[in-house]
């Protein structure tokens, strides 16, 4: 495989001198006698190992698992077992459907031929180096080759789809249904049982469904270790809260919601106390946000904005602070400091 080492904005990128594999359609594989169209997809898929990634390992999780999905499974078994079905797809379908696995294969292995995007700031590179969801599921895949136990991986009849089933039933006569399942639509009543194995919780966008929390609620966020939720209000509001207990705050708002003018007044806050260490916090989802720190006679000063969190998290980089989590597990906002 000839290959050239191009050099990027968004780091090193490997240029093969020509494809590795051409692309197949549903027409083409209709073309050829049923065997063949399985070898000819194999093959295709084969040859993509070496962009599974930079170790051996996971070339191999991928290789083992395109064996076992081609040599040994019969893909109308699992079809019929998973979904309590009794039927044989048609050779078009069955066409159609390597087609586009290839494709998706193919979509998750290689780089999008797509020019490469001028990198500015921190958030174009991580912008630009976003796995694609196809990536994902196929790395999902190949964990689940490597964790999935071997009477699950290796039973060619899928008996472990009954045996599951099959328990749930006895535990579900012994302690009552998991959840309630009304708000979800299933295509068969085996699909139901999996799902009610597999999630307990509904989901969907009903509203109507009913459900039970007989624990706390727990919230996890992002800059929080797993606690107790502070009872509906809101982040800010917590936080003043918690930075209350160590002194009186006092709070100016801002009305002017234009990003320059909330710039200018967030280093100006900065400047006159650039020693500091920060508070800053903010709601997820709304243009509120705030930054606190030490007046200088022990109680705290803050400053309330009508811009999100995430702007004033850049704005501190932008004046080289650090922001991170603070050493209290039950702080729900971040702690800035001077980069010396």
């Amino acid at each position: 495989m000839k290959a050239k080492l191009n050099y990027t904005s968004i780091g090193p990128r490997l240029a093969v001198a020509k494809p590795l594999t051409p692309h197949v359609s549903s027409e083409y594989l209709m073309k050829l006698p049923p065997h063949q169209r399985l070898t000819c997809v194999y093959k295709r898929l084969y040859k993509l190992r070496f962009l599974m990634g930079d170790l051996q390992s996971y070339q191999n999780d991928y290789c083992n698992l395109l064996r076992r999905r081609f040599n040994h499974h019969d893909f109308n078994l699992r079809r019929n077992m998973m979904l309590g079905m009794n039927e044989q797809l048609s050779e078009e379908s069955f066409a159609n459907r390597l087609a586009n696995t290839y494709a998706f294969v193919f979509n998750a292995t290689c780089e999008p031929d797509a020019p490469i995007p001028k990198v500015n700031f921190y958030e174009d590179l991580k912008e630009a180096l976003e796995t694609r969801p196809e990536t994902n599921v196929l790395q999902t895949m190949i964990r689940m080759e490597r964790e999935t136990p071997s009477i699950i991986k290796y039973d060619r009849k899928y008996s472990w789809v009954d045996g599951v089933i099959k328990f749930y039933e006895l535990t579900k006569s012994n302690t009552g249904d998991l959840a309630p399942t009304s708000s979800v639509v299933f295509p068969s009543s085996r699909i139901k049982n999996l799902y009610n194995i597999m999630v307990w919780l509904p989901f969907g966008s009903k509203t109507s469904t009913k459900f039970e929390n007989k624990s706390p609620q727990i919230e996890q966020r992002s800059d929080t270790p797993l606690g107790l939720a502070h009872n509906g209000e809101s982040d800010i509001a917590h936080t003043l809260n918690q930075i209350s207990a160590e002194g009186q705050a006092k709070v100016k708002e801002m009305s002017d919601e234009s990003l320059k003018t909330t710039n200018a007044a967030v280093s100006d806050f900065v400047s006159k106390r650039e020693g500091n260490m920060f508070i800053i916090d903010g709601e997820k989802y709304s243009k509120d946000s705030i930054i606190c720190t030490n007046d200088g006679q022990g109680n705290k000063t803050c400053l309330k904005l009508k811009y999100n969190s995430v702007e004033l998290f850049k704005q501190m980089q932008k004046l080289e602070y650090f922001c991170s989590l603070p050493n209290d597990i039950n702080a729900t906002y971040f702690e800035c400091r001077k980069i010396t």
